[in-house]
Formats: C-alpha cells, sequence, structure tokens
C-alpha cells in the first residue's frame, strides 16, 4: 500500500483543509492513514498486490498456488482483478541470467524520477515454487527475495544552523537547519546530525555547503561538507555547556550527550510517551493533561 506522488498531494491539501499537519512524505502519509482510526475525511492509497497466500482449508486452489510459480500466481490473481504492477512502466519480467537481471535493475533505475510513486529498491524473486522452498524462510523475510537498493538521491544545499534538542530520555540530539531543497518530491529543510562528535569528525560549519540525503528515503542526513565550495565566511558550530531544556550539567563521556537530570528533564515528554498507546496506554493521560498535573506538582519524576 502507498501514496502515488497525486495522492499525497491530494491527500496533503485535504489534511490541511481539516486542521491536521501536512504529511512529511508519501511514505509517512501511507502509514499514518492505515493506522488512522475515526477520521473525518479520507484519503486514497494504491495497493499492489506482490503475491498470494492460501487459507487453511481452501481446497484444490489453495495446493495449485503452492506449486504455480511466483509469475504464474501474480498473473492469476491480476486476472481475479486484483491490482498489480503489471500495468506500471516497472512490471514484474521474467529474467533467466544474472545479465538479464541486471538489465532490468538498470532500466527500473532510470525510469525512477518518471515514476508516479517513489521506490527504493527493486526485489529479486525466484519464480520457481520448487526452488523458493529449497531456499527456505528466515523469521523476518522469505531467503528466496532479496531487495537491491537504488542509490540514495543527493542534493547540495547551505547549514544555516545547528538545534539542540533534547529526546525523552534526556538525550541532548543536534538537528541541522537547512536551506530548503527538494528531494525525492519533499521539502527537506532540517537533517540528522547524530552527535557532536560526528560534527567534529565531519568538520562541518555554519554557512557550509553540505551534500544531503535521506536515509533509507526517509530520514534526511548530511553525507558532508563540500569543501571546495567554501569562501571563508563558514564559522565553526557552538557546542552547548548546559543543557538547553533545563540548564542542567551534560553528560559528555559518551559519544552522545545527556543531560544529568536524565528523563526528568523532558519530564512531559517521558509520562506522555509511557502513558501512549503502544506503552501503558493509560486512556485520557495525553499531553494537555500530564502538563497540568506536573504543573500543580502532583508530578515530580518518571515514578511518581
Amino acid at each position: 500500500i502507498l501514496m502515488t506522488n497525486d495522492q499525497f498531494d491530494q491527500g496533503n491539501a485535504i489534511r490541511t483543509e481539516h486542521g491536521g499537519a501536512p504529511f512529511a512524505n508519501p511514505r509517512n502519509g501511507a502509514a499514518g492513514t492505515l493506522r488512522a482510526k475515526d477520521r473525518a475525511y479520507r484519503v486514497e492509497t494504491t495497493f499492489f498486490a506482490y503475491g498470494a497466500l492460501p487459507l487453511p482449508d481452501s481446497g484444490e486452489l489453495g495446493g495449485s498456488l503452492a506449486e504455480l510459480p511466483h509469475s504464474e500466481v501474480l498473473s492469476y490473481v491480476a486476472g481475479l482483478g486484483v491490482h498489480t504492477a503489471a500495468g506500471t512502466d516497472v512490471a514484474p519480467v521474467l529474467a533467466a541470467t544474472v545479465e538479464e537481471v541486471q538489465t532490468r535493475v538498470d532500466a527500473i533505475g532510470s525510469l525512477r524520477a518518471t515514476l508516479p510513486f517513489g521506490i527504493d529498491g527493486i526485489v529479486i524473486k525466484a519464480d520457481l515454487a520448487a526452488d523458493q522452498r529449497e531456499a527456505g524462510s528466515g523469521t523476518r523475510a522469505p531467503r528466496w527475495a532479496i531487495a537491491y537498493k537504488l542509490p540514495a538521491v543527493e542534493k547540495i544545499t547551505r547549514l544555516l544552523s545547528v538545534e539542540w534538542n533534547v529526546g525523552r530520555t534526556g538525550i541532548i540530539a543536534p538537528r541541522a537547519v537547512l536551506e530548503p531543497v527538494v528531494i525525492d518530491g519533499s521539502t527537506v529543510g532540517y537533517a540528522t546530525l547524530h552527535n557532536p562528535a560526528d560534527i567534529t569528525r565531519r568538520d562541518l560549519r555554519l554557512g557550509d555547503q553540505v551534500m544531503v540525503y535521506k536515509a533509507g528515503d526517509i530520514i534526511p542526513r548530511i553525507e558532508a561538507p563540500v569543501v571546495h565550495l567554501r569562501t571563508g565566511d563558514e564559522t565553526p558550530i557552538d557546542f552547548p555547556e548546559s543543557c538547553p531544556q533545563c540548564g542542567s550539567e551534560i553528560d559528555t563521556s559518551e559519544q552522545r550527550w545527556r543531560c544529568t537530570r536524565g528523563r526528568n528533564c523532558r519530564l512531559v515528554a517521558s509520562v506522555s510517551y509511557a502513558a501512549g498507546r503502544d506503552q501503558l496506554d493509560i486512556e485520557g493521560l495525553g499531553a494537555t493533561r500530564v502538563v497540568q498535573l506536573v504543573d500543580a506538582g502532583l508530578v515530580a519524576d518518571f515514578a511518581d
């Protein structure tokens, strides 16, 4: 399930009309739409079938599906009216040799920028059911299929400043503020910088022209400064001497700096996270109520 580029634009228009923040990118938009409950609006997504599994006690059909080549399984489900990639410019093809596989990979890579949806790689699969059985499956994925990752799209932009944000566990994380640049259809204005040691190792400076890419086609990161474009006006990045959130001392003994108050530095964020749906799932205890409890003095640390 994915969002095409057009669906992403339409979804953001609908979302902002209803007072919501726009999706960051099509992948996040599709994932958020699948998880959403009780929305006052609908956002379109696109489904592509990439296989078929027999249900228990499905009889002769189940047995035949298990013996068909993968290409024939896809043709069968497409004949039933299920949407597959067969009608796209990157339709599945059969390849008999490594050279044919590489030719198809190169062809899909050359089409990447013109596709109506984003891709970050190509899946290469064994076609025959006997070959699939022989290869078997691991705990997370079949061994008869492998993903070939395409190179990340890189762009050059300017490093304007560095923000120092404190996470819910007290980790102090630097974030690069960039001159906005469009990468893979979305505008990037921030990028991950990992930790202070990473900034020093890369010799990053404010005003640098930097190479930016999306790790896994999702998270913007700085690859390196473009040193030959320096003008001499670039300045060193100042590291914080105290916690930017609460002013406490900073533990710099490890690569990832941490506020000495730990979770208590970001008490509201820590308690809100712990009460969330995927943790303790405390109904009604959202960020607003947590702020009220902290302001009233009823919650002073994470244990409360």
